[in-house]
């Protein structure tokens, strides 16, 4: 990588807004998990073994698409208000294409489209 190239992810359990920034944050494209209301409720018909399988099978996709996503990037920033980003931090961790690329986790809370712009021009001064 010649270049480098930033990329921030607001993300929950379900969803991922994914960000370039260089001069000014961009939003690429956002990233849905197949795990959502409607799934959960039809898999938990099946039973809570069935329900635990399904849900960690769907969600290790989801961060794994992620990953794919994010493999352009030597700079990324992932932020939110829940336990996802540390999750596919880990992930990262374990992916020696990774080594060389700086990961930097930030809590906030619920943020809107707008206010996720804003923090990521906060966190790195950019205009």
């Amino acid at each position: 990588m010649n270049t480098l190239k930033k990329a921030a992810l607001y993300l929950d359990h379900f969803t991922a807004n994914i960000f370039e920034y260089e001069k000014k944050a961009i939003l690429l494209k956002t990233i849905e998990s197949a795990f959502n209301k409607y799934e959960k409720d039809k898999v938990s018909l099946k039973g809570e073994s069935h329900l635990h399988h399904k849900e960690q099978a769907l969600q290790n996709a989801f961060y794994l698409k992620l990953r794919e996503e994010l493999r352009v990037y030597n700079d990324v920033l992932l932020f939110g208000s829940t336990s996802a980003k540390i999750e596919l931090k880990n992930i990262l961790n374990n992916d020696n294409r990774f080594n060389d690329v700086t990961i930097t986790i930030k809590n906030t809370d619920k943020l809107t489209k707008k206010q996720q712009i804003a923090f990521i021009k906060e966190i790195f001064y950019i205009d």
